[in-house]
Formats: C-alpha cells, sequence, structure tokens
C-alpha cells in the first residue's frame, strides 16, 4: 500500500516555487543576458506597433512579459541598474510641484528610467521589480497619465526603442513547446529566481503574495482577487495545477 504524505500550505508554497525556478535556471543555458528568441521578438514588435491605442499597446507590452519569460535569457544589466530604472520611473509619478501641492508628474523622468533599459528582459525585469516594490506597473502608468499623446511619448516610445534594437538569439534548445499550462491555453513560462520585495501597500501574507505572483506569471487562474496574500481556495487550486503541470 501506498505511503500517504500529509503535505501543508507551506510545503506546497516551496515546491512550486523550487520547481519553477529550477526550469528558470535550464532556460539560462540556452539564452544569454539580454537574449530573447525570435518569437518572443516577434510577439513584442506585434504588442508595440499594432493599431491600438497606446494603453492598449503598454496592456499588450506587459502581457508579453508575463507570458514570454521562458523564452528570455537573464536580463543583461545589473539588479541595481534595473532597481534604479524602477525607482526613475515612481519618482517621475510622483513627483511633487508647488502648484500641484505634491500631485505631480515629471513625464522626462519616466521616459529616462524607461530609455536607459538595454533589452527586453530589461524592461521586463523592471516591470516585474516595479510592480513588486512599488505597485502594479501598468496601473500605475494607467491612473497617472490621461492623455494618449503623453502616453506614447515619454512611455510607449521608448518601449518601442528598446523593442526595435532588439535582436533574436537562439530559439531554444528543443525549439518546441513545453506543452500547454493548465488554465491558460499557452506554455509554462516558469520566472526569474532571486528574492522578491514584498509589495507595500498589500493587504496578506507576503509569502502567499510571492506564490501568487510566480503562479499568474506562469499563466495559472489564481481567482478575482490576483495577488491578495490571502491563500484561499483559488490559489491552492492553481497550486495543484502547477503541481500536476511541472511534477510529472
Amino acid at each position: 500500500m501506498a505511503k500517504i504524505v500529509d503535505i501543508n500550505e507551506n510545503d506546497l508554497k516551496r515546491i512550486v516555487k523550487r520547481v519553477l525556478s529550477e526550469r528558470r535556471i535550464l532556460n539560462e543555458d540556452t539564452l544569454g543576458k539580454g537574449e530573447v528568441d525570435e518569437t518572443t521578438l516577434s510577439s513584442f514588435k506585434t504588442a508595440i506597433s499594432s493599431g491600438k491605442d497606446p494603453f492598449e499597446k503598454l496592456n499588450s507590452v506587459v502581457d508579453a512579459c508575463n507570458g514570454n519569460i521562458e523564452n528570455m535569457g537573464p536580463p543583461k544589466q545589473s539588479d541595481s541598474a534595473i532597481a534604479s530604472a524602477a525607482a526613475k520611473v515612481w519618482e517621475g509619478i510622483n513627483e511633487g510641484s508647488w502648484y500641484t501641492f505634491g500631485a505631480g508628474t515629471d513625464e522626462d523622468k519616466i521616459k529616462k528610467g524607461i530609455a536607459s533599459l538595454q533589452s527586453i528582459p530589461d524592461l521586463c525585469a523592471m516591470i516585474k521589480k516595479y510592480s513588486d516594490t512599488y505597485e502594479e506597473f501598468y496601473d500605475s502608468i494607467d491612473s497617472d497619465f490621461d492623455s494618449d499623446n503623453d502616453l506614447g511619448t515619454y512611455v510607449v516610445a521608448p518601449i518601442s526603442d528598446i523593442i526595435q534594437k532588439q535582436k533574436a538569439g537562439p530559439q531554444g534548445s528543443s525549439g518546441t513547446s513545453t506543452g500547454p499550462v493548465v488554465g491558460s491555453g499557452g506554455t509554462p513560462t516558469p520566472v526569474p529566481t532571486g528574492s522578491v520585495t514584498p509589495n507595500p501597500n498589500a493587504r496578506g501574507d507576503g509569502d502567499v503574495e510571492d506564490l501568487q505572483r510566480l503562479l499568474k506569471t506562469n499563466g495559472f487562474d489564481i481567482g478575482r482577487g490576483g495577488v491578495d496574500g490571502d491563500f484561499g481556495d483559488d490559489t491552492l487550486y492553481a497550486t495543484l495545477k502547477a503541481l500536476r503541470t511541472y511534477l510529472k
């Protein structure tokens, strides 16, 4: 008779984090720093050059970052450079002035922060760093910019420059998909290893939030509550799906 092993919440979190991180390490052997494969580069070019308005383009780029991490190498720039770019964007969004009583925007600082990035992996790492440290990147930008023209000039344009300058790296060791992720219809997309800075606006447990971000980034549905720090039924089901997908 098979032995039944009890697994608690912490065991599940530890197992999923380790599996996803190890898959990311394996991928780094294929793609070098700052590299993306040809298919991923095409998806980013489509996201930024389609006929959508600037807000939709930005949202498409953020989605492309979250959905294509498997096909990217590690960032080209250092962690400190990525963090500096994220901080510059945050400071630009929260720049105060005497006539706005502290609630202003320094669009040039935002543009310079984004323009300091050298590759798509750097851009995606900055978006993740920003979301982990401050607040969700797209929501933060969306709430601060009202004009399509301003968003296009100070945010979408520098992102477009990064994408257009990017060159495709190797397609991958096998050149084939690793199979669909349950609930997403895409392919499993491991996330970068390393520590995650908690969101200061978080409502729940920081460790659970880290797990939820990993699951969400890899295409698993964590429910309407999103990254809320609550290890409820939706997060539990997503965790079990991840285990079934990766631990075959």
